[in-house]
């Protein structure tokens, strides 16, 4: 399929402050901790069923969702016809954009805390890529907080919409793009997988193998639905 492409500067930028874990109060957790590359961009502490925040016995209420893919999630709108809300980020739908998404962590207590706006900016004022972000959104751009958080996050957003998020590499990919073929093991679940009559798992995780185009079989509708699990007692 080819190598990733190399990303340009603003990707490069958003790049930086992903990983970046000085971005918390106290320091210590970055957008990375809970959308780790090595767990699919879930997150990877798996010892309880909801994601931990910077400060010592802080959770979230959820576990972080992957941010893979998450480019194609539309802004959160009501489908009328089957009566259930589609779209937008976070498990709930409600940030419209990545950008959006890119701000509620770093100031959620029980995330990465920050107190303020100008006191984050004043950390990547300080970051070792403060030159870049200058040059990236203008030499006077720390002089205002607001903007600034809006291109911290305007950055983040365009590292989240690379190629490195949604690199369509698994095996259903290259055999849409025909660089690969099921066994006939593998055949077998995709039938049931997608006929109504049998699996019907289709319905709810989208695939559609006559375009042969891999980005319109994504494996969600981003609908809402509930599956009638009880609430975890381990929290």
């Amino acid at each position: 399929y080819g190598a990733t492409p190399p990303l340009n500067e603003k990707e490069s930028l958003g790049k930086s402050l992903f990983f970046e874990t000085r971005l918390s109060n106290p320091d210590g957790q970055s957008c990375a901790s809970c959308h780790a590359a090595s767990a699919g961009f879930t997150d990877p502490f798996h010892v309880l069923p909801v994601s931990r925040g910077v400060l010592p016995l802080r959770f979230g209420s959820r576990s972080a969702p992957t941010a893979a893919y998450s480019k194609f999630s539309p802004p959160l709108f009501f489908d009328k016809v089957d009566g259930t809300y589609v779209g937008g980020l976070f498990w709930d739908g409600r940030a419209d954009t990545l950008e959006e998404q890119a701000k509620q962590p770093l100031f959620n207590p029980v995330e990465m805390n920050n107190s303020s706006v100008p006191a984050l900016i004043a950390k990547v004022a300080k970051a070792a890529y403060a030159g870049e972000f200058r040059k990236e959104w203008g030499e006077k751009i720390f002089a205002d907080p607001d903007a600034a958080l809006d291109a911290v996050a305007a950055s983040i957003a365009a590292f989240e919409r690379s190629s490195i998020f949604q690199p369509f590499t698994s095996k259903f990919d290259y055999v849409m793009r025909g660089q690969a073929q099921f066994t006939e093991q593998e055949q077998r679940g995709l039938s049931l997988f997608t006929i109504r009559q049998k699996g019907n798992c289709a319905q709810c995780h989208t695939v559609d193998t006559a375009s042969r185009d891999p980005k319109q079989s994504l494996f969600t509708d981003f609908s809402y639905r509930a599956l009638g699990l009880p609430r975890s007692q381990r929290i």
